[in-house]
């Protein structure tokens, strides 16, 4: 299959990311590092926001930023997102021509989902622990224990795309609601920025 070549938008930034927490945008800028995206931008509001008032602040940031694209991350228990609004919230977003990376229950299930499909009931938090030498979402933990964490689960892509989808059919048929819009976020960093390039990161 031919790639998708990167879309430019002549006098445009390509991709802002805009996370909810200090820990999410410190990840996600060590991302951008390793995978040499230099044209992906980081932004996290210096005030805790629900998750409407959130998106409303990732269309601002897009508009101001002169951005061909942007991406609100957020985990649904730390912007107040209750289950039964996922729906609105992606409408919502869509409305603004904001794409939504959200996680229920919370962003630690990113990390999960690059190793397995969790289990029903299981505390995200408390795998995530498990998973990667005591994952917490501090910053201290990413500048010593996962200094290397995304050289770590970047090569399981493909994985956690297809443990993203596998549950998103579970929770849809148990719940009634999608448990995380990573698949979307994947294709779209891909068709956006392109393959990322882990060759110099992997020298450091």
């Amino acid at each position: 299959m031919v790639g998708r070549k990167k879309e430019r938008i002549e006098g445009a930034q390509a991709l802002l990311i805009v996370t909810h927490s200090a820990f999410e945008g410190v990840y996600f800028n060590q991302m951008r590092k390793d995978l040499r995206y230099s044209t992906m931008s980081i932004n996290t509001p210096d005030k805790d926001l629900d998750w409407k008032a959130f998106i409303d602040y990732a269309a601002r940031e897009r508009i101001r930023g002169k951005y061909q694209a942007v991406y609100a991350v957020m985990g649904a228990l730390e912007a107040g997102l209750n289950t039964d609004e996922i729906d609105s919230a992606v409408e919502y977003a869509e409305k603004k021509s904001v794409g939504l990376l959200y996680f229920v229950p919370s962003f630690s299930l990113y990390f999960v989902l690059f190793n397995e499909v969790p289990k029903a009931g299981e505390n995200i938090q408390e795998r995530a622990y498990e998973l990667y030498d005591g994952l917490e979402e501090t910053l201290l933990y990413l500048n010593g224990k996962g200094k290397d964490l995304n050289q770590r689960i970047y090569p399981r892509l493909l994985e956690a795309e297809r443990n993203a989808e596998r549950l998103n059919d579970e929770s849809l048929d148990r719940y009634g609601y999608r448990a995380t819009s990573l698949p979307e976020f994947l294709v779209d960093i891909k068709r956006i920025l392109g393959k990322g390039d882990m060759s110099q990161a992997k020298k450091l």
